[in-house]
């Protein structure tokens, strides 16, 4: 009986969720964002990721989209900026990407002098994905690894504030090319430890990598094994 009810439960979320990105997918369309075409042919898994992504976003929309979020809703559902965009150059691509991670060495150093419990930051998002090209004003996403005893759960005494000292931190410094920085999950060692294994584990059971694309991350900071550095 129990099993039935949890099951009618899930059954009804996915029905809400489904009705709610169908009424974003018309509102996009109704503000010119998106074009009925393709609408009509969105990649069903690029939907799931948004979704994944942004359903506390769109639950709260306004009804008109700002501007400068127009970009970034086109590019989170996988679509072009414009029809013109050109091919991307790959070598090219190897080289911002390695510059980013360059920049956000010399970040994370600055980052462990005022937090020295930071152990590193796993690097995610568009500014590393290898076939796609970031928008302009595209942040650094990132996921930290914190020492052990720095749990940042609301269940935790001080938990919540240890975030958002650590958001303020990110929100005032940039890197040095001049990107934003954002603070995506915060992990202990054997909080990450566990959600690596969880990941191995079940594999293709809907389980999103940070940055959702598992071939685009890459850590940076202490070797969480052998005390060195990457």
């Amino acid at each position: 009986m129990s099993e039935n009810f949890t099951s009618g439960e899930k059954l009804e979320r996915d029905i809400e969720t489904a009705q709610v990105m169908a009424s974003s997918i018309n509102q996009f369309v109704d503000q010119g964002i998106i074009s009925a075409k393709e609408a009509s042919n969105l990649d069903p898994a690029k939907i799931d990721e948004f979704m994944c992504r942004s359903v506390d976003d769109i639950i709260n929309m306004p009804d008109k989209i700002p501007e400068e979020s127009k970009g970034k809703l086109r590019t989170m559902l996988g679509l072009h900026l414009t029809e013109f965009d050109k091919p991307i150059d790959q070598v090219e691509r190897k080289v911002e990407i390695k510059e980013t991670v360059s920049e956000m060495r010399d970040y994370l150093a600055e980052f462990q002098e005022h937090f020295p419990f930071i152990k590193g930051m796993i690097l995610c998002g568009s500014k590393m994905v290898p076939d796609k090209m970031p928008r302009l004003d595209s942040d650094v996403d990132v996921v930290m690894v914190l020492d052990e005893g720095h749990d940042t759960s609301y269940k935790v005494p001080g938990g919540q504030e240890l975030v958002q000292s650590m958001v303020k931190f990110a929100d005032k410094h940039r890197t040095k090319s001049g990107a934003e920085v954002s603070l995506d999950a915060y992990y202990t060692m054997s909080a990450l430890k566990k959600e690596l294994e969880s990941q191995t584990a079940q594999p293709g059971k809907g389980k999103l990598i940070w940055g959702f694309n598992p071939k685009a991350i890459q850590y940076i900071g202490d070797d969480l094994k052998f005390g060195g550095r990457r």
